[in-house]
């Protein structure tokens, strides 16, 4: 729990004290089965790049219906009540003690000077003061092993008390006595400072009150003088620690170890319904008192008729939707509590429910609501999905999108990677929509969804298989402002790749075409003046054309083959071409998705829509069963006879992983057609084609390559050499 690791004034003990008493055992060890699980989940991810969100590279359109884990975090903010904006910093546990330590130094030197104590004698009082504290403490071995600590040097400490005001003098003997377990003789030092005048103890009752709570073993005077910290500081005494907050976490916490449960939910909601609750908000530990709610049974009717308890109980099963058992639990008890009227955050339950796989309850939560919000909205557009109503489905899902409810921006469950984005309904919502749009062939609306919701892969889908050349420049050049559209291409923080700029997309599509003045005015410097580059070399090597030839009407007539005129500069134009294709291809001439995958830099290759929504193969895994799902549903998953055709159109050629690395090599077999036999620079091209096609294990395409070197060069001792070896050499002709 959070506040276990936060040791605020002499505390250092805390945390082994809680945990070895004899009401914590059971909460021990959920704590340890929660931090197990936690470390397996970070422990889980891959090694591998966290791939952005996407619903075709996988096959994945069945996530249509699916709901996503909430964020239990996001969600408890919302629901008690209370704004994010309220959420108070966090210290850095690792300088507590030296906070502690500051904030003491600085008090007692105030009242040093107040007291008109000279400013020289203050400093070295208070180096004193501090060498004498810093001595008390128990060292991280001791604490570990929950030895108390070496008593510090009794002259030292008289020494220096006799110096300082009554109260501090107080203080530091209880703390002395506390960190080598002598609680009791601790806790009569503080009682001590706090029988003292008030005027007189202004500093250091707040403190004294909360380690009188913190070393009692007595739950009834501990819970006493935690609210007496809290009273304290709210009647203006010293609190620069803030103990009054951290009363409230130790105070639930004693109440959950005492089976106080429903008070402990109390304790740990305080910063979430109430923004000026000094408390810290403790959502570890919040979440921990509602899974011990679920797992006690005889707790369950208590919770569901108390509403804080209800509403944070009901958002910790819609964010761990992993613990079915806990969640039917909730539902059932929920279910029997008969509550009347309309229930407040009755969407948490149908989206449980949902998540269950218990559609027919879902949907009878859904009945019950009144006034619908996004979340039931959200749900009942999944159970219409369900039942084939695609067009109703859509009409919601058109309603979610349009709305300006804050419900759509909260954060839900990161599915890309502990150090992804932090994704919202929203999101989902636009993907959904756009997933069933592509179906019903409103393509450009579709990509619209896609690009400006964060579907980067899906919209470089539809904007490179789907949309003609024509279609999709149009929705460029409509979009010039639009930076979702034609902004630079950005790196994405949270996944490998690269977010999807349309204009760097249909620059690289009309490269393809050969439009190259066209493409010039899309592609991003660099690239561009590469296609620059190339299509002058293109221009000048003329690859469409073949090679020029010769021959004499007596050949002709009596069926002599044609002979090749020898052309060095348009040999060494299309050599240029080649190489330019083969080490800037991917940005010139690449494609986002497949087969090239850009996206990626082409380092990685996902399976794309081939295999699955043009071949009909949809992902099961997000349903029980497919014959569950109804025809009209899986009519728009799949792709349309239209978007098969335009997908078929639009694919590079040739259709292959790394295509430009064969256009390259058909460049230098060009090359070699405009070379003589018998000739180094015809080797060369050669050679270099067949390697541009090994790079890609091509074997089969490279033997073309090997073969023509040999047969074309048999004078040549390199081709010999080829011609023994039965493959190219390892180093180029020179």
């Amino acid at each position: 729990m959070r506040h276990n690791n936060r040791f605020y004034a002499d505390d250092s003990w805390g945390m082994i004290r809680a945990m070895n008493t004899p009401n914590s055992v059971r909460l021990r060890y959920l704590l340890v089965t929660i931090l197990l699980g936690v470390g397996a989940s970070i422990l889980a991810h891959p090694c591998g790049p966290y791939f952005p969100r996407a619903y075709f590279a996988f096959g994945n359109e069945l996530q249509v219906l699916r709901m996503p884990e909430a964020s239990f975090v996001t969600e408890v903010w919302h629901r008690l009540g209370a704004s994010t904006k309220n959420q108070k910093p966090w210290a850095d546990a690792g300088i507590m003690w030296e906070t502690s330590l500051d904030a003491d130094a600085a008090s007692l030197s105030a009242a040093l000077a107040e007291s008109g104590m000279p400013e020289a004698d203050v400093r070295q009082t208070i180096v004193n003061y501090r060498a004498v504290r810093v001595a008390m403490a128990p060292t991280p071995e001791q604490l570990v092993t929950n030895q108390p600590a070496v008593p510090v040097n009794a002259q030292s400490l008289d020494e220096v008390t006799a110096k300082i005001p009554r109260e501090f003098a107080l203080y530091a003997q209880g703390a002395a006595l506390y960190h080598t377990h002598d609680w009791d003789g601790a806790v009569s030092k503080w009682k001590s400072l706090l029988a003292l005048p008030e005027s007189e103890r202004r500093h250091r009752s707040v403190w004294a009150a909360y380690m009188i709570a913190r070393a009692t073993t007595d739950t009834n005077e501990a819970a006493a003088h935690y609210d007496m910290t809290r009273d304290l500081a709210k009647a203006g005494f010293d609190d620069p620690l803030n103990l009054a907050g951290e009363s409230i976490g130790w105070q639930a916490k004693m109440d959950l170890n005492n089976g106080n449960i429903v008070a402990a939910i109390h304790g740990y909601a305080q910063p979430f319904l109430n923004p000026d609750s000094p408390a810290m908000p403790d959502y570890i530990s919040l979440g921990v008192a509602c899974a011990i709610a679920l797992e006690t049974t005889a707790v369950l009717p208590e919770a569901v008729q108390d509403d804080v308890c209800r509403i944070a109980i009901s958002t910790y099963v819609v964010s761990h939707p992993d613990s079915r058992n806990l969640a039917k639990k909730w539902l059932e008890a929920v279910s029997r509590a008969g509550l009347k009227g309309e229930m407040a955050h009755a969407d948490l339950l149908a989206f449980t429910a949902y998540q269950l796989g218990d559609f027919e309850t879902a949907s009878r939560w859904i009945e019950t609501i009144v006034s619908p919000t996004p979340y039931s909205k959200w749900v009942q557009s999944k159970l219409l999905l369900r039942q084939g109503q695609i067009d109703d489905a859509v009409a919601l899902l058109r309603e979610l999108v349009g709305s300006e409810s804050e419900y759509l921006d909260r954060v839900l469950y990161d599915e890309s990677g502990l150090d992804g984005p932090q994704t919202g309904p929203r999101d989902h919502v636009s993907g959904e929509l756009g997933v069933l749009l592509l179906g019903q062939k409103e393509y450009v609306e579709a990509l619209d969804l896609f690009v400006h919701n964060g579907h980067h892969l899906d919209a470089a889908y539809v904007a490179e298989r789907v949309l003609t050349t024509e279609e999709l420049r149009s929705y460029v050049d409509a979009r010039k402002d639009d930076n979702a559209v034609n902004g630079p291409v950005a790196r994405n923080s949270h996944a490998f790749g690269y977010s999807c700029s349309l204009k760097d997309l249909l620059g690289r599509r009309l490269a393809r075409e050969g439009r190259w003045e066209e493409a010039f005015r899309y592609l991003p410097p660099g690239p561009k003046e590469d296609a620059e580059r190339l299509s002058a070399a293109i221009r000048d090597g003329r690859p469409d054309e073949g090679p020029a030839t010769t021959q004499s009407a007596w050949g002709w007539f009596i069926g002599v083959q044609p002979r090749t005129v020898v052309d060095r500069v348009r040999a060494k134009r299309l050599s240029e071409a080649a190489s330019v294709v083969r080490t800037s291809g991917m940005e010139i001439l690449g494609t986002q998705v497949e087969p090239d995958w850009y996206a990626f830099e082409g380092n990685f290759e996902l399976p794309g829509a081939g295999p699955h929504r043009i071949a009909g193969n949809l992902n099961e895994s997000y349903v029980s069963s497919i014959a569950q799902i109804s025809p009209q549903l899986i009519n728009v998953l799949v792709a349309s006879e239209d978007e098969r055709d335009r997908y078929r159109l639009n694919a590079p050629q040739p259709n292959h992983r790394f295509h430009y690395r064969y256009t390259a090599a058909e460049l230098m077999w060009q090359s070699a057609l405009n070379l003589p036999d018998n000739d180094i620079e015809t080797m060369r091209a050669l050679y270099t084609g067949g390697k541009y096609l090994l790079s890609m294990d091509d074997y089969r395409a490279a033997n073309k390559f090997y073969r023509s070197l040999v047969w074309r060069n048999l004078n040549m001792p390199y081709a010999q050499l080829a011609d023994r070896t039965r493959w190219f050499p390892e180093k180029p002709p020179e």
